[in-house]
């Protein structure tokens, strides 16, 4: 499981619209062309630069496809429906039967006739519209770096003077760095925030860190356990971190720990944090320390999404595996549905991860309980998220040069990842 949520946790994260758009392109080995300075400067909303790296391109580029294009995009953006059309036909001769030409098409026409239409909306009707094309790898909007995950290496931070919490939101961000780490460690005594305080938690589990200082941060962190549980009664993802912590992944369930699985598996909520309040936090105390945009929203969504989940749910995994092996088939049967209430609970989260690793957990618990309909409604769940997750991929929209899209693109995806997918499937 854990491998799994490892690679839940990559495609939530390198897929997600703006953190896959707005990787730095200071980290390619070549430099950037101009065309693709542009498309990054417009996604973000900085036109002026837009239009100044277009200015800059070779005589052969300043009227190519991708250039058209970008011009089309910053027309719609500014609401000149003719410099739009102008740009959007020259595209067409210029590259016919293109499925970026038609998109774009149906979308400028969308805009002009419904401009009250939201713009996410708008884009999902123009793809469907278009046939709904391929435009994951697409050659006009689709940059060599979109698949990277955003890159920071700060100076020291310790002598940054900061508020508490953005010190430490600063220090997860660059969170692999060990002296950025240590700056955490005085902030864990007064830590109240449990996203925060899971994110912590899972950073005192990474083994690239020194022995010493994962020791003193799991320490400091368990101590904070009680006082965070107490102020989030409802919430399941502290109650399970703070029971399986510590314990041994080969050994069945006790009898005691059953007892104790069952009390949080009844519990109303997964967690108490609102995953856009985090994603909010993390992007204002980003700015407040001028890091630019980009990479800055996708360092605070990826930031906010180690608030998520945490190790505890690899530890349910393995204890587990271990306690199946071993108990009667009214303990399984129980086990199983404690697997089925929490993964029921996770699935209704906003965010893919959570809502995947849910499903695996309601599969999971189907099995052990031998009961074919639960795991018949788990696996229907479980392919329906994959497909619409699979056209949100190829619709593309958080690549295109269109900064009101993909402001609201980010909006909506932080507020409800998973509903935001569905909408493009069917």
């Amino acid at each position: 499981m854990r491998r799994i949520s490892s690679h839940l946790l990559a495609s939530a994260s390198c897929g997600v619209l703006l953190l896959v758009a707005l990787a730095p392109l200071a980290s390619r080995a070549d430099s950037p062309s101009h065309g693709d300075l542009a498309i990054q400067a417009a996604r973000v909303g900085d036109l002026p630069r837009a239009r100044a790296e277009l200015a800059q391109l070779p005589s052969d580029k300043l009227h190519g496809p991708q250039a058209l294009l970008i011009e089309a995009c910053l027309a719609l953006e500014a609401g000149d429906w003719q410099a739009a059309a102008e740009s959007l036909r020259a595209l067409q001769t210029a590259q016919p039967n293109s499925p970026e030409a038609l998109v774009l098409q149906k979308l400028i026409a969308l805009r002009r006739a419904q401009p009250d239409q939201s713009w996410p909306d708008a884009y999902v009707r123009a793809w469907k519209d278009a046939g709904r094309p391929d435009l994951e790898h697409s050659p006009l909007i689709k940059l060599q770096d979109d698949d990277a995950l955003p890159e920071l290496h700060l100076e020291d931070i310790s002598k940054w003077k900061l508020d508490p919490e953005t010190q430490l939101v600063v220090a997860l961000t660059d969170r692999l760095d060990p002296e950025h780490a240590r700056v955490i460690v005085p902030l864990i005594p007064t830590l109240v925030d449990p996203g925060w305080a899971i994110a912590v938690h899972d950073l005192a589990g990474n083994k690239t860190l020194p022995e010493d200082l994962r020791t003193e941060m799991t320490s400091a962190i368990r101590q904070r356990w009680p006082a965070i549980i107490d102020a989030s009664p409802n919430a399941m993802d502290l109650r399970l971190m703070a029971l399986l912590d510590d314990t041994d992944d080969n050994a069945p369930f006790t009898a005691e720990e059953m007892l104790e699985l069952e009390e949080i598996a009844w519990l109303p909520e997964w967690r108490s944090t609102d995953f856009h309040d985090v994603f909010e936090r993390a992007n204002h105390h980003l700015a407040a320390v001028n890091i630019p945009n980009p990479p800055r929203w996708g360092l605070a969504f990826s930031t906010a999404v180690s608030t998520l989940v945490g190790s505890s749910i690899g530890h349910l995994q393995y204890r587990t595996k271990a306690s199946l092996a071993t108990f009667s088939p009214a303990g399984k049967q129980r086990l199983g549905e404690v697997l089925w209430q929490i993964g029921s609970n996770l699935a209704i989260e906003p965010t893919l991860v959570e809502h995947l690793v849910g499903v695996y957990l309601m599969r999971k618990g189907a099995q052990a309980m031998d009961d074919t309909a639960r795991l018949d409604e788990a696996g229907t769940l479980r392919a329906d998220t994959w497909a619409a997750w699979a056209a949100w991929k190829k619709a593309n929209g958080g690549c295109w040069p269109i900064p009101s899209l993909q402001k609201a693109l980010l909006e909506d995806h932080v507020r409800d990842e998973v509903a935001n997918m569905r909408k493009y499937f069917p």
